[in-house]
């Protein structure tokens, strides 16, 4: 099994393997689909998908008093439900660039997935 963030970079490479097109929506409907898959297994716990995201996203667009969650502002500054898919994955590999920390949480948690993942085959 995956990691949600796995997960994400593979729709990335080939977005019409998983949608029709390059859908920001649909990424967003399919990918809280698959957290509750793993909070079903119990692979995650807590807000452990996009860390911190919604804090860097509010920042970039310097609207940090914004009430709204990072899926709505990508999409308020956005052109399109397209435009708005591109500009998330640009959005998420600047938090990760600045933010590096998350990418050896990533691993850790990759890790622990395959062991799981194993048991279960």
């Amino acid at each position: 099994m995956k990691t949600d963030y796995e997960m994400i970079m593979d729709i990335r490479k080939r977005p019409g393997l998983y949608f029709r097109r390059k859908s920001f929506n649909d990424l967003l409907h399919f990918s809280s689909g698959y957290e509750i898959c793993l909070r079903n297994l119990q692979l995650i716990k807590g807000k452990e998908t996009f860390s911190g995201f919604d804090e860097f996203v509010k920042a970039y667009y310097k609207d940090e008093n914004m009430n709204i969650s990072w899926p709505s502002i990508i999409l308020t500054n956005s052109q399109s439900d397209e435009e708005a898919f591109d500009n998330f994955f640009r959005l998420h590999d600047l938090h990760l660039e600045a933010h590096p920390e998350l990418i050896e949480e990533e691993k850790a948690r990759q890790e622990k997935y395959h062991k799981i993942s194993l048991k279960l085959d």
